[in-house]
């Protein structure tokens, strides 16, 4: 897992940064026995005044636009961010750098399942 906000160049790398391909920001498709296959992207994030808004987006360039989800509170996003993979170390990095007033960005790996449950 990668943390990026929008005034740095440096990501921070989280304890689950254990990905293959974690070097880069290509799309990473998964399908090893009993696990499911999954995509990398990354979630952009900012608060625009009266709620949250994630919107994912997909590292294959041929992947579809999906439109964002809104979390109305901090509560919200927090468990949206858990449900997507995000260690807590990264959402309380995410909740600090938008509390700033910025645009928080991770690169997350997602199942089809949460694509369709959260981005559909």
């Amino acid at each position: 897992m990668r943390f990026f906000c929008a005034h740095s160049h440096q990501p921070t790398r989280s304890r689950r940064s254990g990905m293959a391909g974690s070097g880069n920001l290509e799309t990473l498709l998964t399908e090893h026995k009993g696990e499911r296959m999954t995509e990398e992207g990354t979630l952009s994030i900012v608060w625009d005044g009266s709620a949250y808004q994630v919107r994912y987006a997909s590292n294959n360039p041929h992947a579809r636009d999906r439109p964002s989800y809104a979390c109305p509170d901090a509560a919200t996003l927090g468990a949206l961010l858990h449900q997507c993979g995000v260690g807590s170390e990264a959402i309380t990095q995410a909740y600090a750098e938008l509390g700033k007033g910025r645009v928080t960005v991770l690169v997350v790996a997602l199942s089809p399942e949460q694509m369709q449950a959260f981005f559909a």
